[in-house]
């Protein structure tokens, strides 16, 4: 795949302007749509362009997808449901202690979910993808497999599979069992995993542009966008408080 790099004599397009100055906590793309959270100001821009800002009676801090679905949550704050563009639910806390969690995108309080008679699930997640610690590795119930004790800078799971990132050079990515270095760049504190099967694409978002592997994760190098890097099925995007979202469209 070819990608139009930032520094191309082409005019990217101009989605949008975001409603504020605060800075950007996470921006992530997820079933075609796009989700910049920032203090406690989410902007959702939908397929076409369409742009809807939501005022959150919280400060999301991480997301979880599943299968279509998309929870934007704070740990000790609250969380929100969304379907699509709209919000569906949203929970606050209400006492001091409360923890929120996403499990496969199911916006949970205290281990319970907020809306639903789902049996109470075990709520230690990483972007909705189960895990827990088990002395000095790191197990995913999920895919019942070990890994070293890495510490997680980003992850994701589907139906069809998932996708994690490490802050470790020689450990930086596993795609359903492959495991990928970074041939290029150190590994960043928070990555935002994509992967688009469909079209062989994997890559990692990150807030000075995006990681992408051509090569099945097998080998991993750092592209600067210069802003938050998004990667979509047919282009990436650059979001940033300066220039809001804009598009860099690619082929293949």
């Amino acid at each position: 795949m070819m990608i139009i790099p930032s520094s191309s004599s082409k005019t990217p397009v101009r989605l949008t302007d975001l409603p504020t100055r605060e800075p950007i906590r996470f921006v992530v793309y997820r079933y075609k749509h796009l989700y910049v959270a920032q203090g406690s100001h989410l902007t959702v821009v939908a397929p076409g362009g369409h742009v809807v800002h939501h005022e959150l009676p919280f400060s999301p801090s991480t997301w979880a997808s599943y299968g279509g679905s998309m929870v934007v949550y704070d740990r000790y704050q609250g969380g929100a449901q969304l379907a699509g563009i709209s919000l569906s639910t949203i929970s606050v806390r209400s006492m001091g202690e409360d923890r929120f969690s996403a499990p496969y995108a199911t916006l949970l309080k205290n281990g319970e979910p907020v809306v639903g008679g789902v049996p109470k699930l075990l709520d230690s997640e990483f972007n909705g993808l189960m895990v827990q610690e088990e002395g000095a590795s790191l197990s995913l119930p999920v895919q019942q497999r070990h890994l070293p004790k890495l510490k997680v800078a980003g992850a994701m799971v589907e139906p069809t599979g998932y996708l994690l990132f490490f802050q470790d050079s020689k450990t930086f990515s596993l795609y359903n069992g492959t495991s990928g270095y970074l041939s290029f760049g150190k590994p960043p504190a928070v990555l935002v995993p994509y992967a688009y099967p469909e079209q062989g694409l994997l890559a990692a978002g990150w807030d000075q542009g995006y990681a992408c592997s051509p090569d099945m994760a097998v080998s991993w190098r750092l592209r600067r966008l210069g802003g938050g890097g998004v990667m979509t099925e047919r282009a990436v995007m650059r979001v940033s408080v300066d220039k809001g979202v804009e598009v860099f469209e690619g082929w293949w």
